[in-house]
């Protein structure tokens, strides 16, 4: 549940100089901790739990908030808060940095780095009388600080515990609390997971304890059960709640169409296989696991396949599809244009569908607006928009249905307003479906006497809003003979006559009619401007964008005009080892590319540079029959972080004999999606992308 607060940045320097605020001693009873290895598993231990705050420590525990990034309201967002411990004053830079680097590592990581902008995040700005946590570098040390948070907690040196209950008291500075991560200040690998308190601990500037808060997410947010062995022995209880354990092997799973059965044979995110592997939180025997490793297993794998999925399902379980649209409160006349604003996947748009009185409207799936005049209504209608994330991740239909899922539904009655276009000089004008009115524009006669007629049936009607008329009985689809008679004392007798087809998209006398082309405007300027053309309005040209450069994509932006992107695809002539053609929209013309491998040969058939035991600049190195490298050649990067990435999943390497590297177990034959990413401190970021094949003729690696 959200906690709120409307507290975002307030002085608590004054409230805090008499230091910190004592609690009572530890209580008696224990709380359950998970436990991170260096080597990535995991363990499950117990530890003392911490007492509840003090109504004092509660009332000055407040702490200056950051936003670290917030891309919509809390109620329809996730909402993590980091906390500091260790940081004085002085240090709340490092801090920043420590945060900024877990954050980022968090989000390299699927399925946050595709959902990253369903998530607010706040860095809470605690300060400490001391530098440092307790038991750093050395057992026995102790520092002041004021989360508590420390390692050698029971006994076990990489175990970094933290007062929960002080922390989470900290966090509640934030606007709203969901997920709390608390960063020691410290470079020393370590960090819990207190799955039960929705919160989990990291060293700062530690580059690899950060995988922890990812395990703990697993849990919190996914619901995932852990899939190492907590409880030894064999399991022969009830089939489980968890989405990722059963007592069901693949056959029983797959006869029965349960749990993960739709995953089945599918390949995991490591290079593993979806199945039935034994062995999980609740016993070594009688229960079952997806894949061999993953997240919940070991924190150097992926989530697994329904891992992922378990995890985007329990993302739109606090994030609704559809982020905004216009008030569905209020009864529409057929005139308004209606919106929709979907949430925004990164490189996945929603799916959007436009549907009037049960019928889908034939248009693109990703047009978020309407015009509700240009469908000329008028009676009562019921408009639904929906709005579906149809990802890969996801294969239960039942979760894409419920959860994945959003409509927004409108009632228009447009049988009153004038929903339909202004009548121009004379014709037949639309009532209702078995009335019409024959009508003329008033040119200003000082008529004494005039006459409408239907079918050579004349009376006289009513001068009223600038036009004479006459309501007759009409049957829709039928074509009738009109005229007007009128006698001005100056002119002489005025006849007009015509024929005319009344129908429901005829004119209406009613309808709202414009004095000037501003009672047109429909605030947009990217589709023309809009004229009032004898009382109606009139459609403007649409601007049309075009720079005559073949390799760009023209579009109008409402915000900034005309725009003008470069599409590098366009000019890509397919070969690799040329270098990647760019588009250059001030030459006006594709570049050449800058050939991958300098001198050294190049094979095009393998898009690879050099021969094995000759490595390029970037790509998969060969380092066994199951084992691949992924690597860059150093280029001096001052970095306090980087990642190499298989498939999305991104961890630290090594830098060793000129190569950022590390290896990732691979199968012969298989192309892989790869990336490399660097902070320098003088350039900023730096990343490279591309996509290798893993074979025997893969370059070497110098030994490291």
């Amino acid at each position: 549940m959200k906690t709120k607060n409307n507290l975002i940045t307030v002085g608590c320097l004054a409230l805090l100089a008499a230091g910190f605020v004592a609690r009572p001693a530890a209580a008696q009873h224990t709380i359950g901790v998970e436990v991170p290895a260096e080597d990535g598993h995991l363990e499950y231990t117990s530890v003392p739990a911490p007492p509840p705050v003090t109504e004092l420590f509660a009332a000055t525990a407040l702490a200056d908030v950051q936003i670290i990034q917030e891309t919509g309201q809390n109620a329809n967002r996730i909402d993590f808060v980091f906390v500091g411990d260790g940081y004085t004053a002085s240090e709340l830079d490092q801090y920043h940095d420590d945060v900024a680097g877990k954050w980022e590592e968090l989000m390299t990581i699927e399925p946050f780095s595709t959902y990253r902008s369903y998530f607010n995040a706040y860095q809470v700005d605690v300060i400490s009388n001391q530098s440092g946590v307790d038991h750093d570098p050395t057992q026995g040390v102790l520092k002041d600080t004021e989360l508590n948070m420390g390692f050698w907690c029971s006994g076990i040196e990489r175990l970094l515990c933290v007062d929960v209950s002080a922390a989470r008291t900290y966090a509640e500075n934030a606007p709203a609390v969901e997920h709390v991560i608390a960063l020691a200040n410290s470079s020393k690998y370590g960090g819990a997971g207190y799955r039960w308190d929705d919160l989990a601990t990291a060293s700062g500037s530690n580059v690899s304890s950060g995988r922890v808060v990812v395990h703990e997410l697993g849990h919190s947010l996914g619901n995932l059960e852990d899939e190492y062995v907590r409880d030894t022995g064999h399991y022969s209880g009830s089939e489980v709640a968890d989405a990722n354990l059963s007592i069901y092997e693949a056959s029983q799973m797959a006869d029965l169409s349960t749990k993960w059965y739709r995953w089945l044979g599918e390949t995991t995110p490591d290079g593993g296989t979806i199945g039935t592997f034994e062995g999980g939180a609740l016993g070594d025997t009688g229960i079952y696991r997806p894949s061999s490793s993953s997240m919940m297993r070991s924190l150097n794998s992926p989530f697994n396949l329904p891992g992922l999925e378990a995890l985007v399902v329990m993302i739109y379980a606090d994030v609704s599809p559809i982020d905004d649209s216009t008030p569905t409160d209020n009864t529409l006349n057929g005139s308004e244009i209606v919106f929709v604003q979907p949430m925004a996947p990164e490189g996945q748009p929603l799916t959007i569908t436009w549907n009037l009185d049960g019928t889908d409207l034939p248009l693109p799936s990703d047009q978020a607006t309407l015009d509700l005049s240009d469908l000329s209504l008028s009676g009562s209608h019921t408009l639904t928009v929906t709005v579906v994330d149809e990802t890969p991740l996801v294969r239960d239909p039942q979760a894409r249905s419920e959860l994945l899922t959003d409509t927004r539904t409108w009632s228009i009655d447009a049988s009153g307003n004038g929903g339909g276009n202004a009548c121009d000089e004379f014709g037949i004008a639309y009532v209702d479906d078995s009335t019409l009115a024959v009508f003329h524009r008033d040119q200003g006669w000082s008529a004494a006497w005039h006459y409408l007629c239907l079918d050579g049936y004349c009376v006289s009607g009513t001068p009223s809003n600038g036009y004479y008329f006459k309501e007759f009985a009409g049957t829709i689809g039928t074509t009738y003979d009109i005229d007007f008679k009128t006698q001005d004392d100056a002119q002489g007798q005025f006849i007009a006559s015509g024929r005319e087809s009344f129908t429901a998209d005829n004119c209406r006398l009613d309808a709202p009619a414009c004095g000037s082309a501003a009672d047109c405007d429909d605030g947009l300027s990217c589709n023309g401007q809009e004229q009032c053309i004898e009382g109606s309005c009139q459609a403007g040209e649409p601007i049309v964008c075009d720079d005559g450069v073949p390799c760009t994509v023209d579009s109008c932006s409402e915000q900034a005009g005309c725009v003008f992107e470069p599409d590098h695809t366009w000019c890509d002539n397919g070969l690799f080892c040329d270098g990647q053609e760019q588009c250059d929209p001030t030459l006006g013309e594709c570049t050449a590319g800058l050939p991958p491998c300098g001198t050294d040969d190049c094979d095009e058939t393998s898009d690879s540079c050099g021969s094995s035991g000759d490595c390029g600049e970037f790509g998969i190195a060969h380092e066994d029959a199951n084992t691949l490298v992924v690597y860059h050649e150093d280029r001096g990067w001052t970095g306090s972080w980087h990642y190499l990435c298989l498939n999305g999943y991104c961890v630290p390497g090594t830098l060793s004999n000129g190569y950022y590297q590390r290896s990732f177990g691979g199968n012969l034959g298989t192309t892989y999606s790869i990336e490399f990413k660097i902070q320098d401190n003088a350039t900023g970021q730096f990343i490279a992308r591309g996509q290798d094949t893993f074979t025997t003729e893969c370059c070497t690696l110098p030994a490291r």
